[in-house]
């Protein structure tokens, strides 16, 4: 279903960027506010790309053993595919040396960052009215293989009476 999902999204994009294409060719760049409008579209388009991209990454499940991937990557999938949701309402943060590495199954990861970015998002949905803006931070940690990631928000938090885990 993703699949067919995906292909009918990139046939109306890709129409969208040839036609993007040609008007860039045809208007004329110095016409007030042409070049800006053309300029949001192209990042309109480019967000949706890379969207899809993301959900063909993520919509087929590798059976491959762990390798290093980008840390920066993968937690820029997840946030793609979550993105509908914190456009503009949370503040989101990211902490993450450059060429930081993990080693994990990407899709695995990915779908854990998900989780835990929703689990987030429901939380900030439940904090009622509050001054402070809502956010969700994630950082990472380590020294070329990553040691931790650790993700935050300012959400309500987790009731007393739910039981946490028994270490």
């Amino acid at each position: 279903m993703t699949a067919g999902i995906i292909h009918e999204v990139n046939n109306p994009l890709n129409y969208v960027k040839t036609t993007l294409y040609t008007l860039r060719r045809r208007l004329d760049p110095g016409s007030p506010g042409v070049r800006e409008m053309l300029e949001d579209i192209q990042d309109g388009v480019d967000r949706v790309q890379g969207i899809v991209t993301s959900l063909r990454t993520f919509s087929h499940p590798s059976h491959e053993l762990r390798k290093e991937e980008s840390v920066e990557s993968i937690v820029g999938d997840a946030l793609r595919l979550v993105s509908h949701e914190t456009r503009g309402s949370v503040t989101i943060e990211t902490s993450i040396p450059p060429g930081l590495r993990l080693l994990a199954n990407r899709n695995q990861i990915t779908q854990v960052l998900v989780n835990l970015l929703q689990n987030s998002l429901d939380a900030l949905k439940q904090r009622g009215e509050r001054a402070d803006t809502p956010f969700i931070r994630i950082e990472a940690v380590g020294e070329g293989i990553c040691d931790k990631l650790i993700l935050r928000d300012n959400g309500c938090g987790i009731p007393p009476r739910i039981p946490g885990p028994r270490l």
